[in-house]
This record gives C-alpha cells, sequence and structure tokens, in this order.
C-alpha cells in the first residue's frame, strides 16, 4: 500500500510499482481526496508549518485512476470513508463503495 501524497514523483511511484509487480499484482494506493472536504483541514495544518503536513501533496480520486491506467493497471475497487468533519465523528465509520462523498479514499488498481 502506498499513500501516495508523501512522494515526490508518484507517476514514478506508480511505474516502479508496475515493473515489479507480477501479473494480476495489486496496487492499493490511499489518499486524502483533494475534492474532498478533508483537505481543507490539512492544508490549514500544512500552512501552520506542521512537519508532518508540509511535505504533502493533495491529489483527487480521478488523478490516480488517470495515472493507473496510463500505466496499465485496470479492475478498479475504491472504497471511500471520513463522511463527516473529524470533531463530529463519534464512532467507526463503515467504508463505503466509491468515491466522491468521503474524505479518505482507498483505490485498489490490478497490474493488467
Amino acid at each position: 500500500m502506498i499513500t501516495i501524497c508523501f512522494v515526490n514523483n508518484p507517476e514514478q511511484v506508480i511505474s516502479e510499482s508496475r515493473r515489479v509487480l507480477k501479473d494480476n499484482g495489486k496496487l492499493v494506493i490511499g489518499i486524502v481526496d483533494k475534492d474532498s472536504h478533508l483537505v481543507k483541514l490539512y492544508q490549514e495544518k500544512k500552512k501552520q508549518k506542521d512537519k508532518f503536513y508540509k511535505v504533502e501533496n493533495f491529489f483527487s480520486t480521478k488523478e490516480i485512476i488517470e495515472w493507473l491506467k496510463k500505466y496499465n493497471f485496470g479492475k478498479f475497487v475504491i472504497y471511500q470513508t471520513i463522511f463527516q468533519a473529524l470533531e463530529k465523528i463519534k464512532k467507526i465509520e463503515k467504508p463505503k463503495k466509491g468515491f466522491g462523498e468521503g474524505g479518505f479514499v482507498v483505490i485498489c488498481g490490478i497490474k493488467i
């Protein structure tokens, strides 16, 4: 699994992952979706020069899928979670298929 927001060259990471994976191998990428409500919180932390978040880059789920397709990954399975503001979460949220509602998205692509 890769959290791609902390690497300098995400496309190179995807390309190298493809090179070392066996046929039908899976690449799993977790992101804070750039198009989500959660990004505002993390961008504020980045502005405050938080050591952990200062190197983070945000990408949309659509961007990641396009890169995966470019490097011949397919058969995507996508789940999302964190549907509300963090301070409002009182219990574990059940993940939901797809993207566009949740702040954190996990994308699995198979090397084809």
